[in-house]
């Protein structure tokens, strides 16, 4: 990122989900980068949600159910942090 939003944001999660298979995502926040303890969980997040804790550092987890049979799993296409600062 390079630096620090100073506006909020949205989160865009472009993923796959064939029947029966699910996927979810949570994200913390960092000034340092370092995720040792200092970071701020911003929970479970839903595409579109909005980003208003603004740190120069985000991790995301995409936690990924296969179907009942294990068959078949989602797949996640692309995870997006955007911010409007110009």
């Amino acid at each position: 990122m390079g630096q620090q939003p100073e506006q909020d944001g949205v989160w865009t999660f472009t993923d796959t989900e064939p029947s029966g298979t699910a996927v979810s995502y949570e994200a913390w926040a960092s000034e340092t980068g370092d995720f040792a303890g200092e970071e701020i969980w911003l929970g479970v997040l839903e595409d579109a949600d909005a980003i208003t804790i603004k740190n120069r550092w985000y991790k995301v987890r995409a936690r990924l159910s296969a179907n009942a049979a294990l068959s078949s799993t989602p797949t996640v296409d692309e995870i997006t942090a955007t911010f409007a600062d110009g």
